[in-house]
């Protein structure tokens, strides 16, 4: 099997182009099969490169809105940003009481 160029390849379709569609029912199917294989094709491609890249993208800008919606509460005194790494208060440490 030899290598042709892209150019090589259309001389060669379009060379063979009248003997290969003197049929009706062989041109008819080559109309109809043509532009269905394109589009499988299109749509096979399409979801495996772009979708990944969509959800990606989309779970990066998520992830942002929310780390910026969620407002940490600051600590008010040193005790508490010793003790409590949250901040979160609890009745049930003396000293996060204080946050």
């Amino acid at each position: 099997m030899t290598t042709q160029t892209f150019s090589e390849l259309l001389d060669w379709q379009w060379s063979h182009y009248p003997e290969n569609h003197r049929n009706r029912t062989n041109l008819l199917i080559h109309i109809v099969a043509v532009p269905l294989f394109w589009v499988g094709a299109i749509n096979f491609v399409f979801p495996l490169v772009f979708l990944g890249l969509i959800h990606a993208l989309g779970g990066a800008v998520l992830m942002a809105l929310s780390l910026r919606w969620s407002k940490p509460r600051r600590c008010r005194s040193p005790a508490c940003a010793i003790t409590c790494a949250g901040c979160w208060p609890s009745n049930s440490s003396p000293s996060r009481a204080m946050c």
